[in-house]
């Protein structure tokens, strides 16, 4: 996500197509390793909703694909 560091009081939330949160990282972005529980995850799409500074008028959505 282009920029991301700029933001210092972010939420990110990474859904599964079933709609299970598989990660989420608030304030300083973290990013993702790829794994849930210490597993990796299979390749598929995944989804995220991202609200910048923390407030819900700016969020963002989108989707990531994995590809293993």
């Amino acid at each position: 996500i282009d920029n991301i560091e700029v933001y210092t009081d972010l939420h990110f939330q990474l859904y599964n197509k079933w709609g299970n949160l598989v990660y989420e990282s608030k304030g300083l972005y973290q990013p993702w390793d790829g794994k849930v529980g210490g597993v990796t995850v299979p390749s598929d799409t995944y989804y995220y909703l991202l609200y910048l500074n923390n407030a819900d008028q700016d969020k963002i959505d989108g989707s990531i694909i994995v590809i293993r």
